[in-house]
C-alpha cells in the first residue's frame, strides 16, 4: 500500500492485526510445539470479539480442544453487548448457565441487549 501511495484506514489495520495475531497463534502451536492454554485462547477470543467477528468467536469457542470456561463465555457475552448482537448473546447466555450458577451481571447484560434491539417481549425470558 505504501508503494502505491494508498493510505490505510482503520479497517486495513484491523485486518493486519487480525492476520498477524492469528499467524503468531498458529506459529506458537505448529513451529514451537507450545500447547495453548486458556489465557492464549482468551486472547484470541478477545481479538475476534473486539473486531466484531462474533460468529467467528463463537465458532472458535465451540471448536476449542478444551472446555471453554465461564470467563471465556462472559467475554463473548460482553462483546455481543458491545456490538449489539442480542441473538448470539442469548446463545452465549445459555452456555454460561450450563456451566455456572447464574450471576446477576449476566442478566443485566442480556436485558440491556434486548432493550437496545427492541426485543421488549424477551426481556423476562432468561
Amino acid at each position: 500500500m505504501q508503494n502505491a501511495r494508498v493510505s490505510p484506514d482503520g479497517i486495513t489495520f484491523l485486518g493486519l492485526l487480525y492476520a498477524c495475531n492469528h499467524r503468531f497463534f498458529h506459529s506458537m502451536k505448529e513451529n514451537y510445539r507450545i500447547v495453548p492454554g486458556v489465557k492464549h485462547y482468551g486472547c484470541m477470543l478477545d481479538l475476534l470479539a473486539r473486531a466484531g467477528l462474533l460468529t467467528d468467536a463463537f465458532k472458535f469457542l465451540m471448536e476449542l480442544p478444551i472446555s471453554p470456561t465461564v470467563l471465556l463465555w462472559r467475554t463473548l457475552l460482553a462483546a455481543c453487548s458491545i456490538h449489539g448482537n442480542a441473538d448470539l448473546g442469548k446463545l452465549v447466555l445459555e452456555r454460561i448457565f450450563e456451566l455456572a450458577k447464574s450471576h446477576s451481571g449476566d442478566y443485566v447484560i442480556i436485558s440491556n441487549m434486548r432493550v437496545r434491539a427492541g426485543k421488549w417481549l424477551e426481556i423476562n425470558e432468561s
